[in-house]
């Protein structure tokens, strides 16, 4: 019978491949969302929802919610949490990629300029996130 405990070694290789992970995808996201598709800025002069409005994080988002979905529906189906492949991908890279720190940094930047837009590009992450999980589990087979 297996040892069903993982050895310090594992432990410390998996947090190693989480963390390289990580760190690309916040790299990729933060190269996306500042300096390819940088916001307009939150300042209130010229208020506009559409210019305060974070939509390259929000894409980034869904976008990494739904290829999670579709990576663990399809590729990583049947492999083991511990897989190294697995937690590069999902855990590490995607989870840097969708990172919420960056979607509250933006959220706390529009609140200080409207509350309720803030409010509703908040419910507009959930829902998008949400929408690309779904499409995503239909592509798997998961949900019709």
């Amino acid at each position: 019978m297996r040892n069903p405990y993982v050895t310090p070694r594992a432990m410390f290789a998996g947090v190693l491949t989480v963390a390289t992970g990580g760190f690309l995808g916040s790299l990729l996201r933060g190269w996306l969302t500042t300096t390819r598709y940088p916001a307009h800025g939150f300042s209130t002069t010229g208020y506009s929802v559409a210019r305060i409005v974070p939509w390259a994080l929000l894409t980034v988002n869904a976008v990494g919610v739904y290829f999670a979905v579709l990576l663990l529906g399809r590729i990583f189906k049947k492999q083991s949490f511990l897989d190294p492949v697995r937690l590069f991908c999902i855990t590490g890279f995607l989870g840097g990629l969708t990172s919420y720190s960056g979607l509250f940094v933006a959220l706390y930047a529009i609140w200080q300029v409207s509350v309720l837009t803030s409010i509703l590009v908040g419910l507009g992450a959930i829902l998008s996130g949400a929408i690309a999980g779904r499409i995503a589990m239909m592509q798997v087979g998961l949900r019709k």
